[in-house]
């Protein structure tokens, strides 16, 4: 008896040890399954730090976790959101072939938890370097003009990187127009910009437009939104 026992004691030792296969004779860990995997029942649980993703790696076929980073807490420090929907002011721009910055006040400035924008100039500051997500929102008055027949300028809007004390035009959206021959010309003056950029950390954004022959008495009713944020590294 002594000796059945020893030898399943050995037994179940290379069992607990062993590598084991489902639909497969030459398992490549201690579990190694060659096919679907089905979990039919699967508890609840609230979202915490301390849980894991499971994932696949196509290369090895293995199982790997990555860190869950459920914490309730996590916000997206690049995060901005400015918006002026009581009339605009537009600071001179004769340093910058035309182009006009916009003049945010404080209470323009509705999120920007990571200290990003800074009202003094009105300049949006990169944090970190990356790809991110811009949308950038004007409409000049009630978003359409009316104008003289002789009407003429290069009326748009723009995102001007700045750097070194040089600047860039990053992106640049013009405004709609349409001509009536012998009457007048009609300009659609409500337009935006929505696109990904990839920017440096200290990078400097502001947020302009270039009002061509636009005169200023509409600004009073004028609308401008920014909104940014980091989408990848």
């Amino acid at each position: 008896m002594k000796k059945i026992y020893v030898f399943s004691s050995i037994i179940a030792f290379s069992l607990i040890h062993a590598q084991v296969g489902i639909n497969t004779d030459d398992p490549k860990a201690t579990f190694d399954v060659n096919g679907n995997v089905m979990i039919r029942t699967v508890d609840t649980a609230t979202p915490s730090s301390s849980y894991d993703f499971l994932v696949r790696d196509n290369a090895t076929n293995e199982v790997q976790k990555v860190p869950g980073n459920f914490s309730t807490g996590a916000v997206n420090a690049s995060l901005v959101k400015v918006e002026d929907r009581n009339g605009i002011t537009l600071i001179d721009g004769t340093m910058f072939a035309g182009w006009e910055k916009i003049d945010f006040s404080p209470a323009s400035v509705k999120i920007d938890d990571g200290n990003n924008f800074t009202v003094s100039n009105d300049f949006y500051t990169v944090p970190t370097s990356g790809i991110y997500e811009i949308s950038y929102e004007f409409r000049y008055g009630t978003g359409v003009v009316v104008s003289a027949l002789n009407f003429s300028g290069t009326e748009s809007i723009g995102i001007l990187k700045h750097n070194g004390g040089n600047y860039t035009v990053l992106d640049e959206r013009r405004f709609a127009g349409a001509s009536i021959p012998v009457v007048t010309s009609i300009i659609i003056s409500d337009t935006s910009i929505n696109s990904v950029y990839r920017l440096a950390a200290g990078d400097q954004l502001s947020f302009e437009v270039n009002r061509g022959g636009l005169n200023l008495t509409l600004l009073n009713r004028s609308f401008a939104s920014v909104n940014i944020r980091k989408i990848a590294d």
